[in-house]
C-alpha cells in the first residue's frame, strides 16, 4: 500500500515540509497550512493520510486506533505513568507505511521538517527516534503526546536532535495539557532543544500559533 497524499508529484524546491493530520481526518485536513505558514512558496508541503480508514462515508482516517488512549487521558484519574507502557496497537502498520513514504520523501530533498497535529503529531516523533535522518531539520508537535515510550527511550545518545515546536492548549479536553507537558519532559531529558507554545485553547491549532510556527519553518529550513 502506498499512502495517498496532497501534494506535488515532482519536487518544485530542495526544501518541503510533511504534516501528518490528526485521528478521524484525512489528508485534505491540514493542507491550508501551506498557504498559511508558507505565503512565498518557498517550500513544498506533503500531507500524507493515515492507511486505516476508520469511516468510509465520512472519509476518517487514523494511525493507529485512538478509544484505548482517549479513554486513559481523558480519566482525570489517569497519572502521567500511564503512556510508559502503553504501545499503541496495529502501530506497526503505520510505521510500515510511514516509513516507505518518507523514504521517498527524503531521498528527492535536501531538507524536510516533519511534524503534524495530536496523533500525527505521536508519529512524527515516533518516525525520528527510530529513523533520524539528518536530513530532517526540524519537528512540529501539535497537540500530541507521548506514544511508545519504551521505543522512543533507545534514541541513541549519538543522534544530532533537530529543534522540536511543540504547542499544546491549556483546556484540550481530548489530550489534556498535563500529558503535552509529559512530552515536554521527554524531550528535554533527552536533551532536544524545544520551543513550547501553550495556549488558552482545547484540541486546536489556534490563529496565535500560525506566526510563530511560521518562524519556526524559516528558521529550520533554509538554503
Amino acid at each position: 500500500m502506498t499512502l495517498k497524499f496532497v501534494g506535488p508529484s515532482d519536487p518544485h524546491h530542495k526544501t518541503a515540509v510533511v504534516m501528518l493530520h490528526g485521528a478521524g481526518a484525512n489528508r485534505h485536513d491540514l493542507a491550508p497550512l501551506k498557504d498559511m505558514l508558507d505565503t512565498e512558496g518557498a517550500f513544498d508541503w506533503y500531507f500524507p493520510e493515515a492507511p486505516i480508514c476508520q469511516s468510509q462515508d465520512f472519509n476518517m482516517h487514523i494511525w493507529f486506533p485512538v478509544a484505548d488512549i482517549v479513554s486513559m487521558l481523558s480519566n482525570p484519574r489517569s497519572d502521567l505513568n500511564v503512556l510508559e507502557s502503553y504501545t499503541p496497537p496495529r502501530i506497526e502498520e503505520a510505521r510500515r507505511e510511514l516509513d516507505y513514504f518518507l523514504a521517498g520523501i527524503l531521498s528527492k530533498y535536501d531538507q524536510i521538517v516533519l511534524g503534524g497535529f495530536s496523533q500525527g503529531a505521536m508519529m512524527s516523533m515516533d518516525y525520528f527516534v527510530r529513523n533520524p535522518d539528518p536530513k530532517i531539520k526540524g519537528i512540529t508537535l501539535l497537540s500530541g503526546t507521548l506514544a511508545d515510550v519504551k521505543t522512543w527511550e533507545k534514541i541513541s545518545d549519538a543522534t544530532k536532535r533537530p529543534p522540536v515546536f511543540q504547542s499544546h492548549g491549556s483546556s484540550d479536553p481530548i489530550l489534556p495539557e498535563r500529558f503535552g507537558r509529559q512530552l515536554l519532559e521527554f524531550l528535554a531529558r533527552k536533551n532536544f532543544q524545544v520551543s513550547f507554545h501553550g495556549f488558552d485553547g482545547g484540541h486546536e491549532i489556534p490563529q496565535g500559533l500560525l506566526n510563530p510556527l511560521k518562524v519556526f519553518l524559516k528558521s529550520a529550513l533554509h538554503d
